[in-house]
């Protein structure tokens, strides 16, 4: 039998292998560089504690072609994405960004006013983008290094929960929105992202 020495102790190869990767290391920014954050005077682009994201679901059909006794399954020319993704927050320190969102779903619809608009390419210049970034080796400084995972382009919210209020909690506060896109860039269909 083999004896273990210090060029194959398991021990070492474990202490000197990377960093895992944990669920919770990631970043959801929004960008904008005009519409409602612009003229709010919020920074061009800010994070957000979220409780989680999943991203859309990509998926591409198949249908399957018979010969005698034989089957094979084929793809089809059809691709299906789910063109919307939720995030909840807790308000708390992000309750400008909360009021912030508001005014950005005001751009198609608001329906105080009875207003909605399906033209949103004619909303594209107030239109915003959602960032998820990986963080690649942990919290190890003031500014860590992150992978970028997810680009949702051409943005907007179709649904924010309302705050809701309650005398015997003391539960913080949290906020569900929903988001739509036109575009996505992922690592899985486009490789490297841009980070501009």
């Amino acid at each position: 039998m083999a004896s273990l020495t210090s060029s194959n102790n398991y021990i070492s190869a474990l202490v000197g292998a990377s960093a895992d990767a944990q669920a919770n290391l990631f970043l959801v920014t929004f960008t904008s560089t005009q519409g409602v954050f612009a003229n709010k005077n919020l920074r061009e682009h800010f994070q957000v504690r979220v409780d989680g994201f999943e991203p859309p679901e990509v998926s591409q059909d198949k249908y399957d072609v018979k010969f005698v006794n034989a089957t094979i399954p084929r793809p089809t020319a059809k691709v299906n994405v789910t063109r919307n993704f939720s995030l909840t927050f807790r308000t708390d320190a992000n309750y400008e960004v909360y009021q912030a969102l508001l005014e950005q779903q005001k751009i198609t619809f608001s329906p105080t006013h009875g207003y909605a608009t399906n033209d949103i390419l004619a909303q594209s210049d107030k239109l915003f983008s959602v960032d998820v970034d990986v963080i690649n080796e942990g919290v190890i400084n003031e500014a860590p290094e992150t992978t970028r995972l997810y680009r949702f382009r051409n943005c907007w919210i179709s649904k924010i929960d309302p705050l809701n209020f309650e005398v015997g909690s003391s539960n913080p506060q949290k906020v569900n929105v929903t988001i739509n896109f036109l575009q996505m860039d992922d690592r899985l269909s486009s490789g490297a992202i841009s980070t501009k």
